[in-house]
């Protein structure tokens, strides 16, 4: 179950940065300015990274907005479970969204085109995601009670 809660617990967060990239797009062409500013130079990490955050505010923010619903669905629900799998997918999500930063402007090649970027995005994010997500919930599981055994 806590892997099921974590798996849709990410598909919110991915869902929610979709839709404000989207947003961004529409209203001040934020998506096509950031993979522009890519194609004209390999940026570092951090700049990939920074240059999104300006660039893409609606991304970010959803992302944030959606975590902390996320989280706080969890808490209300006060199943050990279901804390344990949100946590784990809202933390593959933010563990995975860097390295999807970067690996998108990584694929803005002179040849790249927007699809290939959201592609490059989609890929990375919801590959290392979902590796990330089973490791997260082994170490978020409790061991057992040393203190029963006695």
């Amino acid at each position: 179950m806590d892997l099921r809660t974590a798996l849709a617990g990410c598909a919110l967060l991915l869902g929610a940065a979709w839709s404000g990239a989207w947003w961004d797009e529409a209203t001040h062409a934020g998506w096509s300015s950031w993979v522009s500013l890519c194609r004209s130079s390999a940026p570092d990490p951090w700049r990939a990274v920074w240059s999104y955050a300006v660039l893409l505010p609606g991304s970010v923010c959803a992302t944030l907005g959606a975590g902390v619903a996320l989280l706080g669905g969890a808490a209300l629900a006060r199943s050990e479970r279901v804390a344990r799998g949100s946590l784990a997918g809202h933390g593959a999500c933010v563990l995975a969204m860097p390295v999807a930063i970067y690996g998108c402007a990584l694929a803005a090649g002179a040849a790249a085109t927007l699809p290939v970027q959201a592609a490059t995005m989609a890929i990375v994010d919801v590959g290392l995601a979902s590796a990330l997500m089973p490791l997260l919930l082994a170490v978020l599981r409790r061991p057992a009670r040393r203190d029963a055994l006695r």
